[in-house]
């Protein structure tokens, strides 16, 4: 434990040895390509605070001061202004790359007197500069107006911004620990070596795979040259990409976010454009009893759209010529490709509709799956027709389908359901466990209407799936935010410690128990939502989640793990 207290509050920052050479000249201005935010000592104290209490150490927080009196022989952090955050700011002009770290130190002698026993003697170089060597490493300081800077070079701390703080923008007041990188003031040529490098790697991945046709390599290599199309745009366009931990003491969240910004038209402004909350004619998949439910409402944006149709259309060109090669019966080739053209055609007019709508579920009990999906599409009854379609040429090659087959089964708000059940053949890997799961036949459901399909499989999907559509249509009025997802763990927990391996039922019992002190508070939320020319995805931690995960770190720390 006094290993990492070291690491966490000396190691990383103080000393600095780790600046790396390829980071940029200080010289080049105060435009920096990275940031890195810690949002200071206090905060930390108070986010140790807040993880006592979840896990019921109401003194971690205190206990900081006297673990600081014990390894720094009763003086603590002297000279350290503990209120205002750390940092560390990178350059890159395309020509000189370094950096430096700073502190908010306003006596830097006595801040040195603390850590001296770690860092050894400084040594005076002159003009409020030293120079620190241990262990091989030599770690250059500088005294600024309230502040150390820190660096690997000498010559990275000249030039130094007054304050330091104003690099880090916003960061500590959002995050307890963040990462920025400032993509607006790459070089052009940075930009060029990123899309080159992808570039590479892309054609690294399109290497020729086993047993892969001269068609599927065909369609591989297209799509993937359309994929990295879209990838330079973004590159281009971006403005920032920030990467923050969050621990909300008052709302009991805990949450990391990943969001980027770019310029105007570029297309992540596009996709902000698209986020925007509306009501869905799926939030009937966010199941109370479900494991895993997902809804999301809103448009495509532009370029997704662009990028899709040229996937789909590239893939009916090299599909077709697959078949005309392939197929020597005409009758059957000339159904074949009847059915991919309709199949494709149902996605392209889906696509150009613009609308992104839809839902899923995954409903997980012992001895019981379900999982469900549904979406918009235009269908127009093309659905139909194509299922019938294919439905008639299984029936020519097996006449046993039509015992599994029936069309209008059952209907709910104006959705027709078709069902498909099909047995579990005797030699099938794991047949014991999968019947235990869905029974002895799997049940499939297809519903549809003129602009919707479900779709759902596993134990009684009808029932479920029929109570999804009634709930769809109880709340189709409702607004939802563009994205969100959620996982219920401790009922996750509960399935694994009856399905799961040996050797993890234990574990998940273990989880269970400890999450069920935390009745609705025990889930994993993704969401994603629009920021100012920008997308921001939040994966938020419920508090039965924090207290697990905090438990389970104390445990390994005070045993003399790692967490």
């Amino acid at each position: 434990m006094k290993k990492m207290f070291l690491f966490l509050l000396i190691g990383a920052l103080a000393t600095a040895p780790w600046t790396p050479a390829v980071l940029a000249d200080s010289a080049s201005g105060t435009n920096p390509l990275v940031v890195v935010s810690l949002a200071g000592y206090d905060a930390l104290k108070a986010d140790l605070a807040s993880v006592g209490k979840m896990v019921d150490v109401p003194e971690l927080g205190a206990s900081l001061e006297g673990m600081l009196k014990l390894f720094t022989k009763g003086e603590g952090l002297a000279g350290l202004d503990k209120s205002r955050p750390w940092g560390a700011a990178f350059f890159d002009d395309g020509h000189k790359k370094s950096g430096f770290v700073f502190l908010p130190v306003t006596e830097l002698q006595k801040f040195y007197e603390v850590l001296k026993p770690f860092t050894g003697e400084p040594e005076a170089l002159g003009d409020g500069m030293y120079k620190v060597q241990k262990d091989g490493k030599t770690t250059f300081v500088k005294q600024g107006a309230g502040w150390a800077f820190f660096a690997s070079r000498a010559e990275d701390l000249a030039n130094l911004p007054a304050d330091p703080a104003k690099l880090l923008g916003d960061l500590p007041r959002q995050y307890a620990v963040a990462l920025r990188l400032m993509a607006s003031n790459a070089t052009e040529k940075q930009r060029e070596d990123l899309c080159t490098k992808l570039k590479a790697e892309a054609e690294r991945d399109m290497r020729r795979r086993p047993f892969e046709s001269d068609d599927e390599y065909a369609i591989r290599k297209q799509v993937a040259g359309e994929v990295l199309k879209v990838l330079t745009r973004l590159i281009d366009g971006m403005e920032e990409v920030t990467l923050g931990l969050a621990l909300d003491a008052e709302g009991q969240k805990t949450y990391f976010d990943v969001s980027a910004t770019g310029k105007e038209g570029s297309p992540i402004d596009q996709a902000a454009a698209a986020l925007k909350d509306g009501p869905s004619r799926f939030s009937g998949f966010l199941l109370p009893e479900a494991t895993l439910t997902g809804n999301w409402v809103g448009k495509l944006p532009p370029f997704k759209a662009e990028l899709l149709e040229q996937i789909l259309q590239t893939v009916k060109l090299q599909k077709i010529a697959e078949i005309e090669k392939k197929e020597r019966n005409p009758e059957r080739a000339e159904a074949a490709k009847k059915l991919l053209v309709q199949v494709i055609d149902l996605l392209e007019r889906s696509v150009k509709s613009g609308r992104a709508d839809g839902g899923l579920a995954v409903v997980l009990k012992p001895q019981s799956a379900t999982i469900l999906a549904g979406g918009c599409v235009a269908n127009d009854g093309r659905i139909e027709e194509m299922l019938k379609t294919v439905y008639a040429a299984a029936k020519a090659e097996k006449p046993v389908v039509a015992d599994w087959v029936k069309f209008d089964a059952d209907q709910c708000r104006g959705v027709q359901l078709h069902t498909l059940s099909l047995p579990i053949p005797p030699e099938a890997k794991d047949r014991e466990k999968m019947v235990s799961l869905i029974g002895e036949t799997l049940e499939i459901v297809i519903g549809t209407d003129k602009e919707s399909v479900y779709v759902a499989a596993g134990r009684e999907p009808i029932n479920t799936l029929k109570q999804v559509i009634e709930a769809s249509a109880s709340a189709s009025t409702s607004s939802a935010p563009p994205i969100r997802f959620s996982l219920d763990l401790c009922r996750l927990a509960e399935f694994v410690a009856v399905e799961g391996k040996a050797h993890e039922r234990p574990v998940a019992r273990r989880m269970a128990e400890e999450l069920k002190k935390s009745p609705e508070a025990d889930h994993l939320l993704l969401t994603v939502q629009a920021i100012d020319r920008g997308v921001r995805y939040r994966l938020e931690l419920e508090p039965g989640v924090q207290r697990l995960i905090c438990r389970w770190a104390l445990d390994r720390m005070l045993k003399g793990g790692h967490p």
